[in-house]
């Protein structure tokens, strides 16, 4: 075959098809053979592959271990402990993710106790070592995964353009018009591929399977119609037929491949990792603050630079280039206009007298704040920080240390910056928590602070984990940066570290938990912009009517109050669960049950990223549900929907199943209230009968404040009104059972 190509290229042969005139050089036709080779080879490689593990499959590991054991034991081995071994879906699709820390082993890997299945899992956690060693290679591997999946499809169009071009194809007033007719059908084809993907995002059912078999069966009619002029004879006709070809399966192969890359990479990879999906905004904000951040570092490099050639001692152009960074680190903070910043110092703190000034972490934030807070101060920080090639030069040049030198080492290291008067900023945790709790205090930072003779600086930090999380670091979002300076404690018995690591971590927990109960609260922005996101790509009118009632209902301010912080809370008529969700943001002590009879609303709300094991959707006919013991029951604009003696039956159910002390909450419209009732009930007229938007299987029946009292005192109850519209009949209702 070579000897053929080689002969091909050489002699200029042709082919004359006769009438058409077309041409087929002996380039042409070699890169025909070319592309076959290449389909050949890439097949062969992989089907090797394929036997390979097959034939290794059948093989028993003498250890007797399953690819499971075998990676957890390597990780081990190697003194890797914040990487999970998970199980995912699919034949050999394991891989190892440095976002999430997994090392995700397949079915036929996962379980099996084969060599082949220990051969892989020992690779995938190869890049567990690498990465925790920070291997350069690796880290361009993960930065480059994007680029070369949209790379593979766009050498689609650079085939399909070659060939095209190769064939002599030529554009003409009717291959123009033809074009404008494929284009139009590969708009179609994406808007069914959008549609499935919204509908899986949405419900979670696969709905994107079904959309591809009617593209390919359209494209397929498409194709032997306009195709079968590819045998015609006249030029015109012929050219029309290979365009049409061309098109069709450009179109098809984009629609099946970009679009879908594209929004897993935005929408559904960021939501499956418990993150918010990207939108437009969300991406212009992060791009704003890492340009900011990046444009600061150039600034910091470029004046070390400058300073180098002067002639004046190193420290103090450390000391410039530190106070420099201090300032800029504030100024970045300002300027961050999706966040604001509170720093609170009961005790002013001035930092004049050097301490070892140690901090919760959760998000590479915590390092600017800190230098921000800080003036005069080093840091020991890990390898990421060090090696970093945006600011890794930076802190080497001012001399922040590297934790892996070891503590035993760095304290005579740090005595002479000390001595100038410089702080030393530590993590006692040693990584960024995922989730925001605080994990257990290493003694290192404690040790430091014996040997140096300096007091312990604690700074409790908040929010920074929100913006900026370690499941999401390239994404900044909406929220509240708030540090806390606690007073300074003297460094301990010198021979008990350990001690005073586990007293320090748990001040630290209970300043934390005080800023939590503080600040998680619907005026943080935070929680009003992840509630909006979690319907962002369910649909426009869905993802307006939630940016209107959210609004509306001022973030639920009002429930976040009168609604138990801890304990069970059941909300009647969740619908979509806006109210659930944000209930279960505002409190980690909050179990969430959320109930509703429209089975369109309960899928979508159960498939949401802001999910957690203690948030629960149940779809249930409220008239007859079976309702769980709990601490408050929600029962918000959903009486009016039933009969007098359905709401009165379903009032008394769940004061059956009320604790002690617990709180039945009602909203609904006060039919007393005459003039502004009216507004109310053409309000919910306007939702149910025109619009369709909630759904209802009767007349709507509101009830009246006599009404409820009434019933509330037949029940042993006390009620009392928490807020009334000053627009509209709507009444807020608490009714508690005594302790």
């Amino acid at each position: 075959m070579t000897h053929m190509l080689l002969t091909l290229l050489q002699s200029g042969y042709y082919a004359d098809s006769g009438s058409q005139g077309i041409h087929y050089s002996a380039a042409m036709i070699g890169m025909y053979i070319l592309i076959i080779v290449i389909g050949i080879a890439g097949y062969a490689v992989q089907a090797r592959l394929q036997s390979v593990f097959r034939k290794y499959s059948k093989v028993q590991f003498p250890g007797g271990l399953t690819g499971a054991e075998v990676a957890e034991k390597m990780l081990r081995d190697n003194h890797i402990h914040n990487v999970k071994v998970t199980h995912v879906s699919g034949h050999l699709t394991d891989h190892f993710n440095p976002q999430t820390m997994t090392v995700n082993l397949s079915d036929s890997v996962y379980s099996s106790t084969s060599v082949a299945a220990a051969a892989v899992a020992a690779h995938e956690c190869g890049h567990a070592v690498q990465h925790a060693q920070g291997y350069a290679p690796l880290t361009l591997r993960s930065q480059l995964v994007p680029v070369v999946q949209f790379s593979s499809t766009a050498a689609t169009w650079v085939i399909i353009l070659g060939l095209m071009a190769m064939l002599g194809i030529e554009f003409n007033i009717v291959t123009i018009i033809l074009s404008t007719f494929i284009f139009g059908i590969g708009d179609d084809f994406s808007i069914f591929i959008m549609d499935g993907l919204l509908s899986e995002y949405k419900t979670g059912r696969r709905m994107l399977d079904t959309h591809k078999t009617a593209i390919f069966f359209s494209a397929f009619t498409v194709v032997v119609g306009l195709g079968a002029l590819i045998f015609a004879r006249h030029p015109a006709l012929h050219s029309l037929a290979l365009i049409s070809l061309f098109g069709i399966v450009a179109v098809v192969l984009v629609s099946y491949t970009v679009q879908p890359v594209l929004f897993r990479m935005l929408v559904s990879s960021q939501t499956e990792k418990g993150g918010a999906p990207y939108t437009l905004g969300s991406l212009i904000n992060t791009l704003y603050a890492f340009g900011l951040f990046v444009t600061g570092c150039q600034l910091l490099q470029a004046l070390i630079f400058t300073l180098w050639p002067l002639p004046m001692a190193r420290r103090r152009k450390q000391r410039i280039v530190q106070w420099s960074i201090h300032h800029m680190t504030r100024g970045f903070l300002r300027a961050m206009v999706t966040t604001k910043t509170i720093r609170l110092n009961d005790t002013g703190e001035t930092f004049a007298e050097p301490a070892v000034v140690i901090a919760n972490h959760q998000s590479f934030i915590d390092i600017l704040v800190l230098l921000s807070i800080c003036p005069k101060a080093v840091m020991v920080t890990n390898g990421w920080v060090w090696r970093s090639p945006v600011f890794g030069r930076i802190v080497r040049y001012l001399g922040f240390y590297h934790a892996a030198d070891g503590y035993e080492r760095l304290a005579p290291a740090l005595a002479q910056k000390v001595a100038e008067g410089y702080s030393v900023i530590v993590f006692p945790e040693g990584t960024r928590s995922a989730d925001g709790r605080i994990k257990r205090f290493h003694k290192g930072a404690f040790y430091l602070a014996a040997e140096l003779g300096l007091d312990i600086l604690p700074i409790c930090l908040y929010g920074n984990g929100m913006i900026s999380s370690k499941r999401q670091p390239i994404y900044i979002k909406h929220g509240l940066v708030v540090s806390r300076i606690l007073p300074r404690t003297a460094c301990g018995d010198p021979a008990d570290y350990s001690a005073q690591a586990k007293s320090a971590c748990r001040q630290m927990r209970r300043e934390y938990r005080k800023l939590y109960e503080t600040y998680n609260r619907p005026c943080n922005p935070y929680f009003r912009d992840m509630l909006i996101k979690s319907y962002t790509y369910k649909g426009p009118v869905l993802e307006w009517y939630m940016r209107v009632k959210i609004r509306l209902e001022k973030c639920y301010t009002l429930f976040d109050r009168i609604v138990p912080r801890e304990g069970t809370v059941v909300d009647l008529g969740c619908g979509y669960g806006p109210l659930s969700y944000m209930l279960a943001m505002l409190s980690d002590r909050r179990r969430i049950v959320g109930v509703d009879y429209d089975a369109e609303k309960i899928e979508t709300a159960r498939h949401s990223f802001l999910r957690r094991p203690e948030t629960e959707f149940v779809h249930a006919d409220l008239r007859t549900a079976e309702l769980p013991e709990a601490d408050a029951f929600l029962l918000l604009d959903v009486l009016h929907y039933m009969q007098p003696e359905e709401q009165r039956g379903l009032i008394a159910r769940c004061a059956a199943r009320l604790k002690a002390g617990g709180r039945i909450i009602i909203r609904d419209g006060d039919a007393g209230k005459a003039e502004r009732h009216k507004t109310t009930a053409m309000t919910e007229v306007w939702s149910t009968k025109i619009v369709g938007f909630n759904k209802t299987d009767g007349e709507l029946h509101f009830t009246s404040t006599p009404e409820l009292q009434q019933t509330a005192r037949r029940l042993g109850l006390e009620i009392h009104a928490a807020h009334t519209d000053a627009h509209t009949s709507n009444t807020v209702y608490i009714l508690t059972r005594p302790e």
